[in-house]
């Protein structure tokens, strides 16, 4: 079991996905008696200092990147700095660096309407390996020559159910019985009869349509 505290409030799951690329245990935001390791999080001026086990691992400046600013720079680099600790402290590096919870390539999207050069922000600042981010800029180019209709919109329907959590995800997720299964399609039928209803008041028409969760599959066929 690994416990994980900051002081900076609201980033704490985020962290903890961090610990999950690296180890296989139970995340806790607080510490317990039967705790393993305890990784802090400080964030002191501009800089983010990691420890493990009262060993300073890291000291992570807090800088800029593009139009990134604020709260969302904040998370970035305590995640960032976190990350270079346990790569200092394992040895290893993941395929796609500090990236969870995030798609690749609309974030290299986004650093590239920044103006600045995206695949090597991704590898140089975010630890993304040298293959993801050259498939991430090959998809990226196959998605710009594709033309997406005037007045459409992409519809996303979210099953939150799986049949068991894996340590790595960050998505939403749980294991619940059949009835409840069954409940939350009755009120997710409601809701798509609500929303059919608005898109057609507004002229727009769907181009695409994303199930995901959660583990769609977990659900009985017959639902």
């Amino acid at each position: 079991m690994i416990a994980v505290i900051t002081n900076v409030t609201g980033i704490e799951n985020e962290l903890g996905e961090i610990i999950r690329l690296f180890y296989h245990d139970q995340v806790v935001y607080e510490e317990r008696v039967e705790t393993d390791h305890v990784v802090r999080h400080l964030r002191e001026g501009q800089y983010h200092r990691i420890w493990m086990d009262d060993a300073l691992l890291v000291e992570y400046p807090e800088t800029p990147i593009g139009e990134i600013t604020g709260k969302r720079l904040v998370k970035y680099t305590a995640k960032l700095g976190l990350y270079w600790a346990l790569v200092k402290k394992t040895g290893r590096e993941q395929p796609w660096g500090s990236l969870t919870g995030v798609r690749p390539v609309k974030m290299l999207a986004q650093l590239m309407e920044m103006g600045l050069p995206g695949e090597r922000v991704l590898q140089e600042t975010f630890g993304v390996s040298q293959c993801r981010a050259a498939l991430s800029r090959m998809i990226l180019a196959v998605q710009e020559d594709m033309a997406v209709p005037e007045h459409s919109i992409g519809v996303y329907l979210g099953i939150p159910f799986c049949v068991s959590r894996c340590n790595y995800c960050s998505f939403p997720g749980v294991i619940a019985k059949e009835s409840v299964h069954e409940a939350y399609v009755d009120a997710m039928i409601l809701e798509m009869e609500a929303a059919a209803e608005a898109i057609q008041e507004r002229g727009l028409a769907v181009n695409s349509l994303y199930i995901g969760g959660g583990t769609p599959t977990s659900l009985n066929p017959a639902l």
